[in-house]
């Protein structure tokens, strides 16, 4: 874990990088005393606050297992090649359900042309969860 106690944004922050059991970067960080954030992959970033709230708490603490155990994913999708929008999954009842959703591009979704699926397979496997 990171401390920074020169940023005046970013309180506390951790970079997971990827390695054996992790398929990709993961980064976490608590922002302006109240905001917690979440990235991975490429585009992916969301934030959740206010940390105060113990529900919002929880559903962050359920976003980062999740996505670190495998039983969630993120998804991007691509336009040339280059990720535009990317949306963090959770398997729900009726297949994979969104949680969260970030983008960097300007042109439509119906644009992109492929959907790349990052998710720590082999937690996953190890889990039981596919």
């Amino acid at each position: 874990m990171k401390v920074d106690p020169n940023d005046p944004q970013v309180d506390v922050s951790a970079d997971i990088p990827r390695q054996p059991g992790l398929a990709f970067d993961v980064r976490l960080n608590l922002q302006n005393e109240d905001e917690l954030h979440l990235a991975a992959g490429e585009v992916f970033w969301a934030s959740w606050f206010p940390s105060s709230d113990p529900k919002i708490r929880e559903q962050y603490r359920n976003a980062v297992t999740g996505l670190l155990a495998g039983s969630h994913r993120i998804v991007e999708y691509r336009r040339l090649g280059s990720p535009v929008v990317a949306e963090l999954q959770s398997r729900g009842g009726h297949g994979w359900e969104t949680l969260a959703k970030s983008s960097c591009g300007f042109l439509p979704l119906k644009w992109a042309t492929r959907k790349c699926i990052l998710r720590n397979d082999i937690a996953a496997k190890t889990l039981g969860l596919d």
